[in-house]
């Protein structure tokens, strides 16, 4: 596993993984499972946030362990960002700053929680799932689970939750 601030060639080809914007849940946060199908960086990602007035603080943990395993346990995780951005509002993408998110190295086949999270409130969008751990959105090269939503930091749990974003990775 690896960490490092975002340095990729910007002429190195980007890849995407984009789920929907649908979602009308909000909370504070999310946490899901990526999983690779062959060895990958993610260097960023897009959130979905309902306010667009004033700048708001978004945190991102990976880790190790599985949502099942880690969500109620804050030293399974590790915080890889912690940037201030103005929301585009719903249905819309929310990027986070090019070069704010530690970059993730994995490994083929492996799998690691994410929690994408709001410090100031209840203002990350998401979906409602029909079954906690199904693939919910999947490419060639990776795979996300649905997972469960999480008031700030790491309380409470609603099962099921869909992630609204977009996850950017190169190879």
């Amino acid at each position: 596993m690896t960490f490092k601030l975002s340095d990729s060639d910007p002429d190195k080809p980007k890849n995407t993984i984009q789920t929907n914007f649908n979602g009308r849940k909000k909370n504070f946060g999310i946490m899901f499972d990526i999983v690779a199908k062959k060895p990958l960086t993610i260097t960023g990602m897009d959130v979905h946030l309902a306010d667009t007035g004033s700048p708001l603080t978004i945190e991102v943990y990976t880790s190790t362990q599985r949502t099942a395993v880690a969500h109620f346990k804050q030293q399974y995780w590790t915080k890889i960002a912690s940037v201030r951005v103005r929301g585009a509002g719903l249905g819309k993408a929310t990027p986070l700053p090019a070069g704010a998110f530690g970059a993730v190295s994995m490994k083929q086949r492996e799998r690691r929680a994410f929690y994408v999270t709001v410090k100031e409130g209840a203002e990350l969008v998401y979906g409602v799932g029909g079954k906690f751990n199904r693939v919910y959105k999947k490419n060639d090269d990776l795979t996300i689970r649905e997972g469960v939503g999480k008031r700030y930091p790491f309380q409470g749990v609603d099962i099921s939750r869909l992630w609204n974003g977009n996850i950017h990775y190169e190879f």
